[in-house]
């Protein structure tokens, strides 16, 4: 096979790792998370749950100081980034960081279990997981995942947590929930910092069998694009086997809507569909979603995992 010299063809290598996995050289050491970064400034986040899967038709090994990928004789150099002193990190009292958060391409990300309402962590020990991040270079904004419904018991703990990180450290806060009823919850979010904020969508359009849902998906993002600053509005979107077609027609509504279509394989902590689309078909959905960004002159905020 030829050695990938195009972003588009290095955009189809990521799909294909994001899909099947990879295979680990044992010297690159153990971490939750690493990201890959290829030339033409395409990289992804790969978990845990992706190395060594059976399925892995690439290797990712290290030679001296070099990285690469290689799958027979095609080889693509990269750069890997695992931020290994985040993980043996501690707060002072003695809380280790990735208890709370990881480190995912250049933002810290605060895990759900770290918001929980009876999480044993203190605003103080994400805040030192924040601070310690920005400042040693690990990454340069903070992104939340609130993974419960956002109008539940845990949004009072979230949003002072966020007025927390505003008043104490000086950066960007994106916030990824599910869609909210409420739309004054959208208003509260907005009140207490967050910068950008993104909604799972995941299968939903009107054809889909959640009618309902759909239509607080809708009212939340179109309550959404009033409010925060253009492009810093997103729509995470699954992909799977069941809904090719209608991603096409949801990433077309969403961008002449000011929403940034965000397509993953899965969810933000690693949970991946079990019925994958093929990858040739994924790269022409990113690939569709790229032109219509670009048709629709998109301009990009601080969009949630948007690189």
């Amino acid at each position: 096979m030829p050695k990938a010299q195009t972003a588009s063809e290095f955009a189809r290598v990521k799909v294909e790792l994001l899909r099947s996995g990879i295979t680990v050289n044992a010297a690159l050491g153990s971490v939750p998370f690493i990201d890959i970064i290829f030339p033409k400034g395409v990289w992804t986040s790969l978990a845990g749950e992706d190395f060594n899967c059976p399925s892995a038709e690439y290797e990712l090994i290290q030679e001296q100081e070099f990285s690469y990928i290689v799958r027979g004789d095609e080889r693509i150099h990269v750069e890997v980034r695992r931020s290994p002193d985040f993980y043996n990190g501690r707060t002072s009292a003695g809380k280790l960081f990735e208890q709370m958060a990881l480190i995912r391409a250049n933002y810290v990300e605060i895990l759900p279990a770290a918001l929980h309402k009876d999480a044993p962590f203190s605003e103080n020990d994400i805040l030192e997981v924040v601070r310690s991040s920005l400042e040693k270079g690990w990454a340069e904004y903070v992104s939340i995942y609130e993974d419960s419904n956002f109008g539940g018991e845990n949004i009072e703990k979230v949003l002072k947590l966020i007025k927390v990180i505003k008043k104490h450290v000086d950066t960007h806060v994106s916030l990824t929930i599910e869609p909210p009823e409420d739309l004054g919850l959208i208003n509260a979010a907005y009140g207490s910092g967050v910068d950008a904020i993104a909604y799972n969508l995941l299968y939903v359009d009107e054809e889909d069998q959640n009618k309902e849902r759909f239509r607080i998906c809708q009212n939340a993002l179109k309550y959404a694009v009033n409010i925060f600053s253009a492009g810093s509005v997103a729509s995470l979107i699954y992909l799977d086997d069941r809904n090719e077609d209608r991603v096409s027609n949801i990433i077309q509504k969403l961008t002449s809507a000011g929403v940034f279509p965000v397509l993953a394989y899965r969810t933000s902590f690693g949970k991946r569909s079990t019925r994958l689309l093929p990858v040739q078909k994924a790269v022409r959905l990113f690939r569709e979603a790229a032109v219509s960004l670009k048709r629709s002159k998109f301009k990009l905020g601080w969009v949630p995992h948007s690189s």
